[in-house]
């Protein structure tokens, strides 16, 4: 479908206060515009725009004449998988999450700018180009439970929208599921084009029995998945919790059977042989 446009004037989350950006995706698409506030225009100041690059890969950039800032994810997000992502914006940090876990964060000396453009689904405000340069291509794929709303999101309650649909905590949120029927704003009542089509998310198989033993100045991970995933499973490590570096991953055909005790849930074991020595370590 076209893409969706929501008015700046409705969506007080983005005007120079802390917001909460969050999303499903699922797409193949490369070189495609997300959602935007940018017309494309170099003197133009902006709170947001998201862009999947030529590698697949999610960046989420804020911006002014002179400056782009952008937080990105470390692998590729257009992978034919649903994806839950979020960008948090507090007083001096930007955050972005990728199925719950914080994939890469920028300290900011300000909020972030007002745009008196609106917010676009699925391309840039206008026609988006920018004179001597090449514009982004329009996203093509699937868009699901989209949240707008003031104020920086802690981590917990991130993770908790894979579980859920969010539930707007002000008046001044904006939930979009594109349901059956209008998908409206909250804010305005104003019907939004776009097109619906039937969907079964799941971002990542389900785990269970997720063990960590550190021995020998290495940690040796263990985890079970309830069916063959289709994709590969990241490992990612951390020191503090919230900025997180992939160490490794592991392909479906790694896995080993279970026991026909297990319901036949398959076996994964991954050794970090460099993980620091000292402190408390995060995967």
């Amino acid at each position: 479908g076209a893409p969706v446009t929501l008015q700046v004037r409705d969506l007080l989350a983005l005007s120079k206060a802390p917001y909460t950006v969050a999303f499903w995706m699922r797409t193949h698409t490369l070189g495609a515009v997300v959602l935007s506030t940018w017309s494309g225009e170099e003197r133009q100041p902006y709170p947001l725009e998201g862009v999947i690059d030529a590698n697949g890969r999610l960046s989420v950039y804020r911006g002014r004449q002179g400056l782009h800032e952008s937080v990105s994810t470390s692998r590729p997000v257009a992978d034919g998988q649903w994806h839950h992502v979020a960008v948090t914006h507090g007083e001096r940090r930007m955050m972005l999450y990728l199925d719950g876990t914080a994939v890469d964060s920028l300290q900011t000396n300000a909020l972030p700018s007002r745009s008196e453009t609106p917010l676009v689904l699925g391309g840039r405000p206008g026609d988006g180009s920018l004179s001597g340069e090449t514009t982004p291509a329009p996203y093509s794929g699937l868009l699901d439970d989209v949240l707008v709303q003031p104020g920086a999101m802690a981590a917990p309650a991130l993770r908790a929208l894979l579980r859920k649909p969010p539930a707007a905590s002000s008046e001044n949120a904006l939930f979009l599921a594109f349901e059956e029927g209008e998908a409206t704003s909250s804010i305005t009542g104003t019907t939004l084009e776009a097109e619906r089509v039937p969907i079964h998310r799941e971002a990542r198989p389900p785990v269970t029995r997720l063990r960590a033993r550190a021995q020998d100045r290495q940690v040796e991970l263990t985890w079970r998945a309830r069916r063959a995933p289709e994709a590969t499973f990241y490992v990612e490590r951390s020191t503090d919790g919230r900025d997180f570096e992939t160490v490794g991953q592991l392909a479906p055909n790694e896995a080993t059977p279970s026991p026909s005790s297990d319901n036949g849930a398959l076996r994964f074991r991954f050794s970090d042989a460099q993980a620091p020595d000292r402190g408390v370590l995060y995967y």
